[in-house]
């Protein structure tokens, strides 16, 4: 372990939000992640005052539960996790258990690099043993690198980083300033919760993006939106504000996004009408969270 020469360590980690395709991800079929700004800073030091104290993480959660795991090599380091994020969500329990892969990796505890699948086999072995589901452990894929579009289908060993392709279309995440835990919803439902979706759109979604398909790409949204209401994915408050914004002159595809969709609202809109739409956020009491602007290549 390298611990004179790398006393400090720190690491940015983007936001994430499904656009579409979560309940599918369950499957490890085919969806597609925005890892965006703003972002999460994790660091750890080794201090020389050993009563100095971090931030420490819930045990049950993955980031507890590996820190737990390796507390040999990581009880001298002092963990900070600042995110800047109004509510949990958006991958903030992943940007936490990611710090320390980065921080292993950093200490040469293991040999292998950041690679995609490599780490995430590891980190959904820590999200075994509950009832319900495993979590697909997508956001744990999407949120290792850059912002971007990270399309994902994991039952075929598939990960692509894309760039937003589409001239006149903005899409943008409104935080509903409610959450559903994510492991609680799932520890609920039936482990079948995701079989039964058509995939069909989701699949063609590598064609949609080289050939910037507008039209096609909200037309993926709203159907899966209607396949999440169809099958009671929605939460109430969600649903409310679903409505809402369909009707909204302009936006072209809206559905929720979180654990029953009650975290936020995923939005595709034309960014003509983007000071309305905040009027409409602040007026609903919704926080804009990104935007497809602020993504970077």
């Amino acid at each position: 372990m390298k611990s004179e020469a790398n006393a400090q360590f720190s690491i940015q980690i983007p936001g994430k939000t499904f656009a579409v395709g979560e309940y599918v991800a369950l499957g490890l079929g085919p969806a597609l992640v925005w890892a965006h700004d703003p972002l999460y800073r994790w660091s750890a030091s080794a201090p020389s005052d050993l009563a100095e104290t971090g931030d420490s993480f819930h045990p049950e959660s993955p980031a507890g539960q590996f820190a737990e795991r390796f507390r040999c090599d990581f009880q001298k380091w002092r963990i900070k996790f600042f995110s800047p994020y109004v509510q949990r969500g958006f991958g903030s329990s992943t940007a936490e258990v990611l710090g320390y892969f980065h921080l292993r990796a950093h200490l040469n505890l293991e040999a292998v690099a950041p690679c995609g699948f490599h780490w995430w086999t590891e980190y959904r072995e820590f999200c075994r043993g509950a009832a319900g589901p495993i979590p697909s452990g997508y956001d744990f894929l999407a949120q290792q690198g850059a912002p971007g579009w990270i399309f994902i289908h994991a039952a075929a060993q598939r990960m692509e980083r894309w760039q937003w392709p589409f001239q006149n279309l903005a899409g943008a995440v409104l935080a509903t300033g409610k959450k559903l835990a994510t492991h609680t919803h799932l520890r609920a439902s039936s482990e079948t919760v995701g079989e039964d979706f058509d995939q069909c759109q989701l699949a063609s979604l590598p064609e949609i993006w080289r050939m910037a398909k507008a039209d096609a790409f909200c037309k993926c949204v709203n159907d899966f939106a209607d396949q999440l209401r169809e099958r009671n994915l929605v939460a109430p408050w969600t649903a409310e504000i679903l409505s809402s914004l369909r009707a909204f002159p302009g936006v072209f595809a809206a559905k929720g996004a979180g654990a029953m969709g009650a975290d936020a609202v995923f939005i595709l809109y034309d960014p003509k009408r983007s000071e309305a739409l905040a009027d409409f956020a602040r007026l609903r009491n919704l926080t804009p969270i990104a935007s497809s602007f602020t993504v970077r290549s």
